[in-house]
């Protein structure tokens, strides 16, 4: 599993969208420091 779709989800970090299932209302952020410093690592 790579880490390449990590997000921000509801305010939690690190959580991979392909495999979380979309809810209405759910709040995903891509633009987050914490997500794009841990996709460069990576």
């Amino acid at each position: 599993v790579c880490h390449c779709c990590l997000v921000q989800i509801d305010g939690r970090h690190k959580r991979r969208a392909c495999q979380t299932q979309v809810r209405p209302g759910m709040q995903v952020q891509t633009e987050v420091n914490r997500i794009v410093a841990a996709q460069e690592v990576l």
